[in-house]
């Protein structure tokens, strides 16, 4: 996507770039550098650079929290102001783009890009026109500089170095290496400046590396190499290697439809999700303004399932490894009693987690959410669903029962008729505190009490406590709140919510027909415009709940209602086609979201392709008008789907399976026809 400063959008803010390592947005100039009031326009990141993991150990009146280090700014000059740009982000290649005009017939082309492999941000300028004056200014931020020892910054040539030791929510050694391919560098106490002139047709390339040793033994021998490996390489090397690795991350699942917008926000969004899903998991975003990059299982179930539908597996798969590996042990001991009784092991995963999988969330109603703990054991089951993976749903098993027993063993009330209930709690956030037998936290306790009996009978083990699980769903089922005609927020709610369409997604567990969903999905859509955000703010529906409706909407067999809800999200999409948490006229805030990006990124997958593990639903609720197209995606038992249809008929269509997993028929449905 291109974006020209003559379309003066309001919306504009820098695109990201990113490794799932570290995160950095790049203005047209290739700087990593905005003002207190840019960011406030739009609650964008500061600008600096981000990297995952590196916390903080103070952070200035909320002690629980642990802040994302600032690992310095980058600010180029020219000399004289920028009066005109355009910048694209070419997201299949990894790669932005810039044209900036200066006036007097001068221009600098930019291409900028953070390598797949290193924490290396790459740019090359070509210049056209004299430029007497060329600087690259680097300055270490204040949040960094409190945690610092014996920091020191030397120079060589046109390179410089800062080396540190870190003592923060962890003790490590790191290193900044600055470097050029023209110039020379000065270095003062928390910075270094690059300067250089430049000649019509120069062409000047610039290295930011960022290395520690909090997962490398060998640092900093490691570093060293790195900047040898940089310099002979070359910027041209480098870049290529940057473009094969992202095409290649795509080709592994994609989508292209006959709706230009719509495949713009599908490749961008994929994007999106690679450069943030980090070695852990998936936060919200990997920068301050996104809750300090931390991971809720609530929000990183939606990038989490976009990734598992979208047929990127290894990075789908670290997001139930760290709820397993990282945050089981943590989340039995605080909800499991002295008896130590493995029988009655129920865990409370933390609201937000930090890397070590502690609770890291500041006080407040939000403490008492549950239903993450629904969407951690759904996500582990899904992930067998899609892989076949027996081993790796026997490791998990342990997890998913955990969580079921928090809830028949906590949150499940019977009342003197024998009816069964979901006690008081936080439901959805708008909705308030303390709410009674609400509906996205019943449909998410039933969805994990059942695959908790599904994956106990897979495993044969188990077996009574599944069996009880199952039994407790179908009580539950039965007293969804709901007020004669429709599904309801909680029981006695008069208030409006997406809540509503949890039946459905993510929790897929009422069936298509009820007549009591499909109510509550017309009376939402009466009142959309305003409960359509998550905060009660707004006139619009945002790019979130606006496809949150149309994944509902396309499991529920209603394309034309899944459709108007795709529609609906794009006229919230960024210039980059990238998006926000809310972008409308009077609010946009948080462009770059990673939950709305998983929640759009699902809505067209599964308007393109359902599946159940027998039977594989091609187009099951796209458009008519979707009438050519070529998408490679996931499916159920383990299949891989790469369809072509041209001019509504199927071109092409095969289905693989993935390494281990026994092949087998599926029955096979286009547009809802048996083929």
């Amino acid at each position: 996507m291109i974006y020209s400063s003559k379309e003066n959008r309001r919306d504009y803010s820098s695109p990201l770039l990113g490794n799932g390592d570290i995160a950095l947005w790049a203005d047209p100039e290739g700087s990593v550098w905005n003002t207190e009031d840019q960011r406030k326009k739009l609650h964008t990141p500061k600008g600096c650079v981000f990297r995952a993991g590196r916390r903080t150990a103070f952070t200035h009146g909320q002690p629980t929290q642990g802040v994302m280090m600032q690992w310095g700014s980058l600010q180029f000059s020219c000399g004289s102001v920028v009066r005109e740009f355009t910048q694209e982000l070419d997201s299949v290649n990894g790669t932005v783009l810039s044209h900036c005009e200066y006036g007097d017939g001068r221009f600098v082309d930019t291409v900028c890009f953070v390598h797949p492999r290193y924490n290396l941000y790459a740019v090359q300028k070509t210049f056209h026109g004299g430029f007497p004056s060329v600087s690259l200014e680097f300055t270490l931020g204040q949040p960094l500089l409190e945690e610092l020892r014996s920091l020191k910054l030397t120079a060589e040539g046109s390179a410089a170095k800062a080396t540190m030791d870190v003592r923060a929510y962890d003790r490590y050694q790191a290193g900044i290496w600055l470097a050029s391919t023209a110039g020379k560098v000065v270095t003062g106490e928390d910075r270094a400046v690059i300067t250089h002139s430049a000649a019509d047709g120069d062409v000047v390339c610039y290295y930011y590396l960022l290395e520690d040793s909090l997962y490398d033994g060998q640092f900093p021998a490691s570093m060293e190499q790195l900047e040898k490996h940089i310099l002979n390489s070359g910027f041209h090397t480098l870049l290529e290697e940057n473009q094969s690795i992202w095409r290649q991350y795509h080709s592994e699942g994609f989508v292209q439809t006959n709706d230009s917008v719509i495949d713009a926000a599908y490749t961008t969004a994929m994007y999106h999700l690679k450069c943030y899903t980090t070695r852990w998991s998936i936060p919200v975003g990997l920068a301050d303004v996104f809750w300090q990059g931390k991971y809720y299982g609530f929000d990183e179930y939606y990038p989490y399932l976009a990734l598992l539908e979208g047929n990127k597996i290894e990075l789908a798969k670290r997001v139930p490894q760290f709820r397993l590996e990282t945050c089981l042990s943590g989340a039995i001991n605080r909800a499991t009693d002295y008896s130590h009784d493995p029988d009655m092991e129920q865990a409370r995963f933390p609201w937000q987690t930090d890397e070590y999988g502690n609770e890291v969330a500041s006080p407040g109603f939000w403490m008492d959410h549950v239903f993450h703990i629904a969407m951690i054991a759904v996500g582990a089951f899904e992930y067998y669903e899609y892989t076949m993976d027996r081993d790796f749903l026997k490791a998990c098993y342990p997890l998913i029962r955990a969580s079921a027993k928090f809830f028949t063993l906590n949150m499940l009330y019977e009342d003197r008729d024998g009816e069964l209930y979901l006690g008081k709690c936080t439901d959805l956030e708008r909705l308030g505190s303390s709410v009674f037998n609400p509906f996205f936290t019943s449909c998410g306790a039933i969805n994990a009490l059942e695959v908790c009996q599904k994956a106990s009978i897979l495993l044969d083990t188990d077996l009574e406590y599944g069996a009880e699980c199952g039994q407790k769903a179908k009580g539950l089922r039965k007293t969804l709140p709901h007020d004669g005609e429709k599904y309801v927020p909680f029981d006695g709610s008069d208030q409006k919510s997406i809540a509503v369409f949890a039946g459905k997604y993510p929790f897929h567990v009422i069936d298509s027909g009820d007549p009591k969903m499909l109510s509550a999905m017309n009376d939402f859509k009466k009142y959309e415009t305003t409960y359509g955000n998550m905060y009660p703010t707004g006139k619009r529906v945002s790019i979130w709940y606006a496809s949150w409706k149309a994944v509902a909407q396309a499991r529920a067999g209603l394309g034309q209602d899944a459709c108007e809800g795709l529609m609906q999200a794009t006229e919230s999409l960024g210039p980059f086609a990238e998006v926000f948490e809310i972008n409308e006229e009077t609010q946009m805030l948080r462009p770059w979201f990673g939950t709305a990006a998983g929640v759009f990124l699902s809505a067209v997958q599964e308007m393109l392709l359902q599946s159940d593990g027998e039977n594989i639903y091609l187009l099951p609720a796209a458009p008519e008008e979707w009438s050519n197209l070529h998408f490679k995606l996931a499916a159920k038992g383990g299949a891989i789907v790469e369809a072509e249809i041209q001019e509504n008929a199927i071109k092409k269509l095969d289905i693989s399976f993935r390494p281990g997993v026994e092949p087998k028929k599926f029955k096979v449905f286009f547009r809802g026809r048996a083929l």
